[in-house]
This record gives C-alpha cells, structure tokens and sequence, in this order.
C-alpha cells in the first residue's frame, strides 16, 4: 500500500502455534494521523469471497495500535490480549489467503497487503510484523519475524510497536524516467569592442568640388543721338 494511507496493516499471525487458525488469527491495525478514526462500516476482504463489516463504532487513537481477532478467549485465541474487535472466522481466515485489503465506508481502498506475492517472511507461531510504519507495507522485505513471546508463548506484538531488528531493509526503489542528455548551452558572443581609451585615428572629410555658374554681363545698347543737334 502506499505509505500515505491513514490506517496501516502493520502485523498479521497466520500461523498460530499455540493455538488453532480458527481461534489464534489476528492482524494489526495502525492510524498514522494525530487524531482518532472510528473505523466502524469498514470492511475487510481478500480478492474473492472472505469479508467482514465492522458493524459498530471502532476508534483508533491518535498514533496507535489496535488488533482484530477471530476470538477473544486467552483460553483458546493463545492468551492474545488485548483484543479490539472480533470478527466470525467462518467470514474470513488469513491461512487460507493471500492477501487482505482494508475498505472505508465510501467503498475506498484504503490499505492492502499481498504476502503471496513473494519476499514476505513467514514462521509458524511468529506473526510477520512490518518494520517502520513508514515504509511500504506491501513490500515483502519491508517485513520480519517478530521475536517478543506474548499470552501463551507464541512471537508477536499485537497492539504495541513492532520488533524487527534494527537493521535497514531495502527498499522498493522509485520508478525513474530516463533523461537525456542535457545539449551544451552556448552563449552567444559578441565583437570585442574597440578600447575606449585607445586614441581614435580622425579622418579629414574629403573636399567637394564646388561648380560655379558662369557669370552673364549686361548687354549695353549704343545711345542714340537726339534730332535737334
């Protein structure tokens, strides 16, 4: 499941082994938010047939564990306490799946977990705990054998933090796009500027040819003489 989910599937015993599968199954429940959640009308199934409804109000506190069993009889279930809830086994059995998912109300998955798919560790009379609550939980190496005895000497913690050794499983790697070569960005360049400081070479401007018009005299006509001379 993704590590955002708000209620986690964090331990499961399959395979109790002082006690039966229909009374000594159980699984673990953890809410990742700083507020309560009442998982009531919340159902939990496998792939096929095997469901049951939470048919009334369940809170889960703030950052905290509950477990969910098929009986709540120490005499029978393998001395398991505490229990929060019980469900029928003839609802639903972990032995006999796979795997589980875990639905709200609006019919929204909000956690799975897929111990068939391989890399999950398994042990009868020791349930499978998952490391951190913040890896993914539906990630086999994720997981460990718990070691902690409780009730009647099977290994488990139900209803408290898990303790898997301190050691750093691998995890699933991101899926990575593979990019291509970045192309060289090339700066443009520009002309070197001449030195400002340099003395500059001036240049007489060239002399234009200047064309005069010719000049044009005043024709003089001869006086003529006057008739009473």
């Amino acid at each position: 499941a993704p590590v955002s989910s708000n209620v986690l599937i964090t331990e499961l015993m399959r395979n109790p082994g002082q006690a039966e599968d229909t009374t000594g199954e159980w699984f673990e429940l953890y809410n990742t938010l700083g507020r309560a959640v009442n998982i009531r009308d919340w159902v939990v199934r496998d792939e096929e047939s095997d469901r049951f409804v939470i048919d009334r109000n369940l809170l889960i506190p703030a950052r905290s564990y509950i477990v969910l069993a098929n009986s709540n009889n120490t005499r029978r279930n393998g001395g398991l306490t505490p229990v929060h809830y019980v469900y029928n086994v003839s609802l639903f059995q972990l032995d006999r799946n796979d795997q589980m998912s875990l639905f709200n109300a609006n019919n929204r998955r909000i956690d799975r977990v897929n111990w068939g798919a391989g890399g999950f560790p398994g042990q009868p009379g020791r349930s499978i705990a998952l490391r951190d609550v913040g890896l993914d939980n539906n990630f086999g190496p994720n997981w460990c054998l718990s070691s902690k005895r409780y009730g009647s000497g099977d290994r488990g913690t139900p209803g408290a933090a898990n303790d898997c050794p301190a050691t750093t499983p691998p995890r699933r790697a991101p899926v990575r796009t593979p990019t291509r070569p970045m192309a060289p960005v090339r700066t443009p360049t520009r002309p070197v500027a001449a030195n400002p400081t340099a003395p500059r070479r001036v240049t007489a401007p060239t002399p234009r040819a200047v064309t005069k018009a010719p000049m044009t005299m005043p024709v003089m006509e001869p006086e003529m003489p006057s008739a009473g001379r």
